[in-house]
């Protein structure tokens, strides 16, 4: 058994659990994997298509350290090995030709995909203040907070971020949408609001994937969600926060 991990930035071990809910019952988790998939890891690097992360960019990476445990936990008592995957600053068409290098992969009965993202980094330190000043259905546009510039009564700061989050979500779904589809709504919708989700690449190489499964043989994959969470309510423009979502896909 395989294990690929693609990785964005780390986040609360209890939101990454709730993403694994669904295939086990939980207690203390084991001790993380310690190999890695070398036979794979050959394969990947054979195509020209990646590279060799230095050791201090991946001491200063943090999210893989969340997802091993659970990983393990799922597959507790089998030989599983991992295969970790960082992905940088790319565009859509290059998140869809990694995504069919990957795909094959994704098909194999014995290898479990992780993709690990938070979704909106919220506050000034993170120079993002994407407001709604109104609930939908809104006939305003988004505005940017400032010390100038208040958020309204009618909508909390925290709410909005919701929103904004949820409208990426939904672009997310599995279905009605394609994977195809989901991938051109989740670039427009990022190219829209700017929204700060680190693992935005990593999210847009397994649709890439997908997409080129639908075409190839005919999948329908599924995406649901299961929690959404925000590390603290922002009330005012000195706040911050980043919030959390775990989701499954079959197919």
């Amino acid at each position: 058994m395989r294990a690929f991990v693609v990785r964005g930035v780390r986040y609360p071990d209890w939101q990454a659990a709730s993403g694994y809910r669904e295939y086990v019952a939980w207690t203390v988790p084991e001790s993380a994997i310690k190999e890695r998939s070398l036979a794979a890891i050959e394969e990947l690097r054979g195509t020209g298509r990646f590279e060799t992360m230095a050791l201090k960019a991946d001491e200063a990476e943090h999210s893989i350290e969340m997802h091993l445990p659970y990983v393990r936990k799922v597959f507790a008592g089998q030989d599983i090995k991992i295969v970790p995957i960082v992905v940088g600053a790319i565009s859509k068409s290059v998140e869809a030709s990694f995504g069919s290098l990957l795909a094959p992969y994704l098909q194999r009965k014995d290898t479990f995909c992780v993709v690990s993202s938070d979704f909106c980094h919220w506050g000034t330190r993170f120079s993002y203040t994407y407001y709604y000043p109104q609930a939908p259905p809104r006939d305003e546009p988004a505005i940017r907070l400032s010390r100038s510039i208040a958020p309204t009564s009618a909508n909390p700061i925290h709410e909005s971020i919701r929103q904004l989050d949820h409208e990426g979500m939904d672009a997310l779904t599995l279905a009605p949408s394609t994977a195809g589809e989901a991938h051109t709504a989740f670039a427009e919708y990022l190219s829209k609001t700017k929204n700060t989700i680190c693992g935005r690449h990593p999210i847009g190489v397994l649709l890439g994937a997908l997409t080129f499964l639908e075409t190839l043989d005919g999948v329908k994959p599924t995406l649901k969600w299961v929690r959404y969470e925000q590390s603290s309510p922002c009330l005012s423009v000195r706040d911050s926060s980043v919030s959390y979502a775990s989701a499954w896909i079959r197919f």
